[in-house]
């Protein structure tokens, strides 16, 4: 759901919801990063991100980015998934190269 590479409004953003027709323009700002806060490209950046009932809040090296917006229709619970991007076929990494390392995870109280 969290955009972690660098798109034109910045890492942290929801696109699926961002870009969602039928939501509302209040669901499409509050999914929407606030301010840039990307490392240079081949930088590590530093994710916190909460996600209580439908409410989501994204840290992005120190700056928040994301202030409890809301995400409609996300279930109580499911798998959590990191989606990796390929290198492309010319063999070459792209913009969208994705690593991840130091992951934790917790289990927060209940919020619905």
């Amino acid at each position: 759901m969290v955009s972690i590479w660098c798109w034109p409004v910045g890492s942290g953003e929801v696109w699926g919801c961002r870009t969602e027709a039928a939501f509302e323009a209040t669901v499409h700002a509050g999914v929407t990063p606030k301010v840039k806060a990307d490392k240079l490209l081949g930088e590590w950046n530093t994710f916190h991100i909460v996600m209580k009932g439908l409410l989501l809040t994204v840290t992005l090296n120190d700056m928040l980015i994301i202030n409890n917006a809301q995400l409609p229709g996300v279930p109580r619970q499911g798998p959590l998934a990191l989606q990796l991007h390929p290198e492309r076929k010319d063999g070459e990494w792209g913009a969208s190269l994705v690593q991840f390392r130091n992951i934790r995870i917790k289990k927060l109280g209940a919020a619905r």
